[in-house]
């Protein structure tokens, strides 16, 4: 794929606005990643390649965090994503794209407008179980939700918890990709697209950190409830309508 079409062109730019807003906000930047490589990206490709897609930013995160990382949690996570994942690419391999779509909008939607709540997980490891499910559903739907109002009630600073949520993710996008190689999705004809994101990714954490700090949150989170709701009735229409 040339890198000055248009498609790729927009997930490039995608990357780069992505990566910023995780940087500056601490959440959306991969919905909202999603909801772009959702209007763009066939329906087989989607999930596969918002995992490639996200290791740019999120290795940019975890380095930048790196010292912070609670180990104790990242490590039991990553294990539990090695079953999740190997599970959850071999059913999507097999899955209509009309239910990957289906399926895909629901987690946009719920991720977009579930109330706030506080989660509770009293198991002897909870972080190897949470691995497990989080990757199982993110693997299936790119969106896995169970993640980070688990990992908010644990006893970390607020750079702890960034580089800890960012941690676990590139820990579990990296199997991720690892597990649709598995089961035989071809990456290599995106390579050079999946680099040029990657790239990008850099200068929007830098961006996040000076610019987009300015911007109101509350307007951020309302034009990104509604971009993310348009996105996930699209896929509802494609799927079954159009």
């Amino acid at each position: 794929m040339s890198l000055t079409e248009p498609l790729a062109l927009t997930l490039i730019l995608a990357s780069l606005v992505a990566a910023g807003v995780s940087a500056a906000f601490a959440f959306g930047g991969g919905l909202l990643l999603l909801s772009v490589n959702a209007a763009v990206l066939p329906a087989e490709a989607l999930v596969p390649m918002q995992a490639a897609l996200m290791i740019g930013a999120l290795t940019s995160r975890t380095g930048l965090f790196w010292r912070d990382l609670a180990w104790d949690i990242v490590g039991p996570f990553a294990f539990g994503c090695v079953f999740g994942t190997l599970l959850g690419a071999r059913i999507y391999v097999d899955l209509p794209e009309r239910w990957i779509s289906t399926g895909i909008a629901a987690v946009l939607l719920f991720a977009t407008w579930m109330p706030q709540r506080e989660w509770r997980i009293k198991l002897p490891q909870p972080y190897f179980v949470l691995g497990i499910l989080h990757s199982l559903i993110s693997t299936l739907f790119t969106v896995g939700a169970l993640l980070q109002p688990v990992v908010a009630r644990a006893s970390l600073t607020r750079q702890q918890l960034a580089a800890t949520i960012a941690g676990s993710m590139l820990a579990m996008q990296l199997i991720k990709v690892a597990g649709f190689t598995t089961w035989g999705f071809d990456f290599r004809p995106w390579l050079p697209l999946i680099l040029a994101c990657w790239i990008a990714a850099v200068p929007g954490t830098w961006l996040g950190h000076h610019l987009l700090n300015r911007m109101s949150e509350r307007l951020f989170r309302n034009a990104f409830k509604i971009l993310t709701t348009a996105i996930a009735l699209r896929l509802l229409y494609r799927a079954w309508l159009a």
